[in-house]
């Protein structure tokens, strides 16, 4: 299954040769790229394009930049971009909350299986 990701933060990366690694000419916005490959349609996009090679399916990166993606207005992209910023941001708050919330049932548990509530 293909999937596409955008590195965060500013440390550098390494990436496997088996990877594709594609730059944005300026009129789209990397999350847009990513959420429409990421797509339902996008992946089915990526699928048709694949061969399988050994059980490994690839993908040409001259045929990926042949894909069409609609854009809409760059500021409608980096809007969207800002809010799946914002998701990502609660999303990773609110698993940081139910590991202190698991933490806290797995003490209680503790604690009253040793008789201690």
């Amino acid at each position: 299954m293909c999937r596409t990701t955008i590195p965060q933060g500013d440390e550098p990366y390494a990436f496997a040769g088996y990877l594709v690694r594609l730059h944005t000419n300026g009129r789209a916005d990397p999350e847009r790229i990513s959420a429409f490959l990421n797509s339902r349609y996008g992946k089915a996009v990526l699928r048709g394009m694949c061969k399988s090679i050994i059980g490994m399916a690839n993908i040409n990166a001259k045929e990926l930049l042949g894909i069409r993606i609609p854009l809409a207005p760059l500021s409608l992209q980096r809007a969207f971009a800002e809010r799946v910023r914002a998701i990502e941001a609660l999303k990773a708050q609110h698993r940081a909350h139910l590991s202190h919330l698991d933490a806290l049932f797995a003490s209680l548990q503790h604690r009253a299986f040793r008789g201690e509530l």
